[in-house]
């Protein structure tokens, strides 16, 4: 079946069942939109990040986020939807669904060159989506790789 609507789209995504998918739609009506599908769990104790000892009860799941409460953006102001490993919402979201994903230097890229290319009025085209599914450059190691090298190099001798 194909969705007619966006609205036939969404109840059509609530069936899906699994790990956590990003799934990004156009419609022939234009409409996009970005969904964070499947399994994300709210956590009893969302502050602490890092590994949690799973013999403690504070460190469980209280629950899954039900499909209405998963993220999602529908028609965003700046008209462009970036999706590139990166954090998928704000640290405030109920539950710390984004506090252990860093905003990715990949993302930071593609979204400059989309906003380059608005400014510049182009079009964008088949080698434009090419050269941007090869964009690799990470502005954040940009900044900080001489200094861990350094510290590497102190280390290691």
């Amino acid at each position: 079946m194909r969705a007619q609507n966006l609205e036939e789209l969404e109840s059509a995504l609530k069936i899906f069942d699994g790990p956590v998918l990003n799934f990004v739609i156009a419609t022939t009506d234009n409409h996009i939109g970005y969904y964070s599908l499947g399994h994300i769990p709210i956590r009893n104790n969302p502050e602490n990040i890092y590994i949690q000892d799973g013999t403690k009860s504070i460190n469980d799941w209280v629950r899954f986020y039900s499909p209405e409460e998963n993220p999602r953006v529908i028609d965003p102001d700046r008209g462009f939807i970036v999706t590139a490993n990166n954090k998928i919402a704000t640290d405030n979201l109920v539950g710390g669904i984004s506090l252990n994903q860093v905003i990715s230097g990949r993302a930071v890229k593609i979204t400059e060159y989309i906003n380059a290319h608005i400014k510049e009025k182009k079009i964008f085209d088949v080698e434009d989506m090419k050269k941007m599914q090869l964009i690799t450059h990470d502005v954040y190691c940009q900044k900080t790789h001489k200094s861990m090298i350094k510290i590497l190099e102190t280390y290691t001798g």
